[in-house]
């Protein structure tokens, strides 16, 4: 039964660009002996490694995508390692339902939902026009209009940014979200 695989390997800066591509057909060549099928190549080209391996720091990223039968991936795997021509390889089943996809994307879209709501708030504060506006938001906009532009001393400055409807906010809802550790009493 051949299954979906990806293989991801980095060929090392010391193979010129040119004979890469005689290093991506020698990996064919492999998986097509060891009755397998590429069926996408993904060419990335020459990337910064995140970390040195062999003294290497850059190496030229492949990814492979093929049909291949998994009693053969330990031979595949072996020929891999003891090439000169690859410092590193990763061979991953993909999921052939779809289903890993399926997950992760439902989960990011929960994540989604659950950060929208705190958003679409602060967003439509922002927006909210001055019918809509709450009055002591209005008296503080009066506040900050009529304070001077720029303030004599840091005590003035600090007093303006308390002042401002932002801090307001930001205060409230630190207050809000800080816990209050319960209080513990003993009885003697």
């Amino acid at each position: 039964m051949q299954r979906q695989y990806e293989l991801g390997f980095i060929i090392p800066i010391s193979v010129s660009e040119n004979e890469t591509h005689g290093v991506i057909g020698t990996v064919q060549e492999w998986i097509k002996n060891l009755e397998g099928r590429v069926t996408k190549i993904d060419y990335w080209g020459r990337r910064r490694l995140a970390y040195p391996i062999q003294d290497f720091r850059e190496g030229y990223y492949v990814f492979l995508y093929m049909d291949f039968a998994p009693q053969n991936i330990e031979e595949l795997e072996r020929q891999l390692f003891l090439s000169d021509q690859v410092i590193r390889h990763l061979v991953v089943r993909l999921d052939e339902d779809g289903e890993d996809a399926k997950k992760a994307q439902e989960k990011e879209q929960a994540q989604t939902k659950a950060a929208t709501p705190a958003e679409d708030t602060s967003e439509a504060k922002a927006a909210a026009t001055p019918e809509e506006k709450p009055a002591d938001a209005e008296k503080t906009e009066e506040k900050a209009e009529q304070q001077p532009a720029a303030p004599a001393s840091e005590e003035a400055e600090e007093e303006t940014v308390a002042a401002s409807p932002a801090a307001t906010e930001s205060a409230a809802s630190a207050d809000e979200s800080a816990e209050v550790p319960p209080k513990v009493t003993t009885e003697e």
